[in-house]
């Protein structure tokens, strides 16, 4: 008896990561951006500026690896999916 193979997991942790950063990456965001002398925006301490590009490029580039996937296992014909 072979059983069926299920989806795939990296798309899957990708998209667990996807949620989780763009759930927590706000309010981390918000959290830094609330000290030093400025509490709005623009930021006035590089920690911030850091802080909100390196959130920014995870999301984007979680975005990218996720449409790369999709599209990876589209073109190999799905296979992994269920039927």
């Amino acid at each position: 008896m072979s059983q069926k193979p299920g989806p795939p997991k990296l798309p899957l942790v990708l998209l667990g990561l996807m949620t989780l950063a763009t759930f927590v990456g706000p309010l981390v965001i918000v959290s830094v951006l609330g000290g030093g002398r400025s509490s709005g925006w623009p930021p006035d301490r590089p920690v911030e500026w850091w802080t909100f590009g390196l959130i920014v490029g995870f999301v984007v580039l979680l975005m990218t690896a996720c449409l790369s996937v999709g599209a990876v296992l589209k073109r190999a014909g799905g296979r992994g999916e269920r039927t």
